[in-house]
């Protein structure tokens, strides 16, 4: 009986530890393009695109699947839910990208992006972006 208990809260214990290690990952990847979009690299904005199963680094304002700068992310044992409508576009509809403006790294782009283990979505984490850029 405390095997199994044991094992249960583990099970739980690694589900955290991974929704948490990729989230992290995603946020220290939309700081990245926030420092890209200050720093105005290659004199463009920067954001990033969102996918159920992965994320893309991408130049400009328009995200565009063919863009060879484009840095591609796959997500293993997490999935972001509802990608398409995360985030406001700005025009009081959604949008699943986020673009920060060059040299101020503000965004129109706000909401919370929610990460979720794929076998246990009810173990999530939250991304809370806001107007003026913060990542939390």
């Amino acid at each position: 009986i405390l095997a199994t208990i044991g094992q249960a809260s583990y099970s739980v214990w690694l589900k955290k530890v991974q929704v948490n290690t990729v989230t992290e990952q995603l946020r220290s990847s939309l700081i990245s393009a926030q420092q890209q979009a200050v720093a105005a690299e290659d004199g463009k904005a920067w954001g990033v695109h969102l996918e159920a199963d992965r994320y893309v680094i991408f130049p400009t304002t328009i995200y565009d699947p063919a863009n060879i700068q484009n840095k591609v992310k796959i997500l293993s044992g997490v999935s972001i839910l509802q990608p398409d409508s995360s985030l406001s576009d700005g025009n009081a509809g959604f949008s699943p990208n986020v673009v920060f403006e060059k040299f101020t790294g503000r965004t129109v782009n706000t909401g919370t992006i929610v990460v979720a283990v794929t076998t246990d979505q009810s173990v999530t984490r939250d991304l809370i972006i806001s107007f003026f850029g913060a990542i939390e």
